[in-house]
């Protein structure tokens, strides 16, 4: 997706940068050092030129002729100050910088390690909407299964009713069919011979008067059978329409059951065929995002501990060699602090030396020109 790709992307960048962030860190640390010792043999040589300096200085202040070898040890002096002041603002400026950076970068590691968490937390949160979608596609075919059970179940009751509905219409039609031929058997046997003999008695009234008057009385019993058959009849007939209109309405019904099964049918499957497509986008994304992002999440936590162990070596060693190196600076120092003072105690009892001599060299020439038999100054200003 538009933002899968690119924060997956982002993800395995963090992760590289966590990875090389303890070699960086080392790399830094360890030219720090290479310069430190650089910045420390500058020191020393430059203590020492100082020193050498000052002892050429305080020996040409009593002696002229030392004056050329104390300028000489001064310029140099200089000249490895000057290094040292160079390595100090360059080398050593880069290299702490170096390191500055570095730590920067160690201790970003943290916050990309809980910003891969997040990302993971928003991972499993989608997975798990997933799976509640998955869970209510499982839900919505369970609750179409129970409507197919419950049409089925529907369906065969209209069935058996209609085919109820059916035999009876059946037995109806065949008992109005049985009326039917039953009044046509009465048509037959008895009305066609009633008018056959009503027909004699008209032609023979005078003869036939008693046997038209029986002739009436049985067309008049026949009229009524008749007129009772055509009632059975028509209640038959009637009957088997009501029969007929039930059966129609229950095949209908069994049509509208059979087309709602058939919906219902074809629903469970689109129901089966999405849960199946929600299913497979469900194991998809777990592992196109869980997976990838837990391992990332366990590359950064390695690189997070690597980072902070080295960086609380590095820490410590750094520290351990500033201490040293202060240490170093602060017994030079008392060092060149003793080596003056010895230097100048020596200049004074040189100085006294010196005094001595002259002194000497006085008493010398006096007990010379005393020997020699001239004049003291004393003796001439007497």
């Amino acid at each position: 997706s538009t933002k899968q790709k690119p924060a997956e992307a982002k993800l395995a960048e963090m992760a590289k940068a966590a990875a090389a962030a303890p070699v960086a860190k080392s790399a830094a640390d360890k030219a720090l050092a290479g310069v430190n010792a650089e910045v420390k043999a500058a020191l020393m040589a430059f203590l020492a030129a100082e020193m050498a300096a000052q002892a050429a200085e305080t020996a040409a202040a009593k002696d002229a002729k030392l004056k050329a070898d104390a300028e000489a040890k001064r310029k140099a002096a200089d000249t490895v100050k000057a290094t040292l002041d160079a390595l100090s603002t360059g080398k050593q400026k880069t290299a702490r910088a170096a390191v500055a950076k570095a730590d920067a970068v160690a201790a970003a590691a943290p916050v990309n390690k809980a910003n891969a968490e997040k990302a993971l937390t928003a991972v499993k949160a989608e997975v798990a909407k997933a799976d509640a979608a998955y869970k209510a596609a499982i839900k919505a075919v369970t609750d179409t299964q129970a409507l197919i059970t419950a049409t089925t179940a529907n369906l065969t009751k209209a069935t058996a009713d209609q085919k109820l509905k059916a035999q009876a219409a059946t037995t109806q039609r065949a008992a109005a069919n049985a009326s039917k031929s039953a009044l046509e058997n009465v048509i037959a046997q008895k009305q066609k011979p009633a008018q056959a003999a009503q027909a004699a008695a008209a032609a023979t009234t005078t003869e036939l008067a008693a046997a038209a008057t029986a002739g009436a009385a049985v067309m008049a019993q026949v009229n009524a059978e008749i007129t009772e058959a055509a009632k059975a009849v028509a209640a038959a007939d009637a009957a088997a329409k009501t029969a007929e209109t039930a059966a129609t309405t229950a095949t209908a019904n069994v049509t509208k059951m059979t087309t709602a099964a058939t919906t219902a049918a074809t629903l469970i499957e689109t129901r089966k065929k999405e849960m199946a497509t929600a299913q497979a986008a469900m194991a998809k994304k777990a592992v196109e995002l869980q997976t990838p992002a837990e391992a990332n999440v366990s590359t950064m936590k390695t690189a997070v501990t690597t980072a902070t162990s080295a960086h609380a070596n590095v820490e410590k060693d750094h520290t351990a060699r500033m201490q040293q190196l202060t240490a170093t600076i602060a017994e030079q120092g008392k060092l060149a602090e003793t080596k003056t003072a010895e230097a100048t105690k020596l200049a004074n009892e040189l100085a006294k030396e010196e005094a001595r001599i002259d002194e000497l060299k006085s008493t010398y020439e006096k007990l010379k020109t005393a020997a020699n038999g001239e004049p003291t100054k004393t003796a001439l200003a007497k």
